[in-house]
């Protein structure tokens, strides 16, 4: 996976905020997938762990506010997404929803061995 297929994919996962390397008692708060997406750098072949705001961008309250909405949206397509196969049965249902949220982590698993 490259770079700009990490960006595309942590756009539908859901996001967490974390510290930076600083710890709690910096007031910035980083925004990265709650399932680490990793990319490698075709020039180098150097594989890096995508980030979606880095240290040092944001306060707190702000990161914690654009993942809320972010992850509120993404619950709200994939439910959307489930309802409009109502010509599925249940098992279908089913098995579409785990295909959808396992769909890139095999990608990344494959990527990353």
């Amino acid at each position: 996976m490259n770079y700009d297929q990490a960006k595309e994919y942590s756009l539908i996962v859901p996001w967490k905020t974390t510290t930076c390397s600083r710890g709690s008692e910096c007031l910035c708060r980083m925004i990265v997938p709650v399932e680490p997406i990793y990319y490698t750098n075709l020039e180098s072949d150097n594989t890096y762990e995508y980030c979606v705001v880095g240290n040092g961008v944001l306060d707190q309250t702000t990161a914690e506010h654009i993942t809320l909405l972010h992850n509120e949206h993404c619950e709200r397509v994939r439910k959307e997404t489930i309802n409009s196969m109502i010509v599925l049965n249940e098992k279908e249902v089913e098995i579409f929803e785990k295909f959808l949220t396992n769909k890139y982590k095999k990608i990344v698993r494959k990527e990353v061995d």
